[in-house]
């Protein structure tokens, strides 16, 4: 594996999503061996609300998909460095907070690309981090 990536919880949701197009380019992502893929805490967190507000699955289904992927991928724990990183993303990139602690994990981890439907695509963040909408083409 020769890239480490994060991916933002909105592709992972499409595993469980009916919407077939994005469910199958977001299978493929996952399946690209060259891809060394991370997954953080507040992913984690945002995965298990929207699937269970949305009720694409129940608590139990979630908390099986959390705790599979928890087991499967590396999980980046946050800190106070990276709420204060992400604080100064906010004010360099005008990110939301949210995404900018997203970024700010990422950097810290020294991750090379961040896929993401949210986020500008193509964006490099402080010449280390390319953000990467794998839905571009649909």
């Amino acid at each position: 594996m020769s890239n480490k990536a994060v991916v933002d919880s909105n592709i992972w949701i499409y595993l469980k999503s009916q919407d077939a197009e994005r469910r199958i380019k977001a299978e493929k992502l996952f399946n690209d061996d060259t891809l060394a893929i991370f997954i953080s805490t507040q992913i984690l967190e945002k995965i298990y609300t929207v699937l269970t507000k949305k009720k694409f699955a129940s608590h139990a289904d979630a908390k099986n998909f959390l705790v599979a992927l928890s087991n499967f991928y590396p999980v980046l724990t946050l800190t106070t460095e990276h709420i204060t990183e992400a604080l100064k993303l906010v004010e360099e990139y005008s990110f939301n907070y949210w995404d900018a602690l997203i970024v700010a994990t990422a950097l810290l981890a020294e991750v090379k690309i961040l896929y993401s439907e949210d986020m500008q695509n193509g964006l490099v963040v402080r010449n280390n981090l390319t953000i990467v909408n794998p839905f571009k083409d649909l």
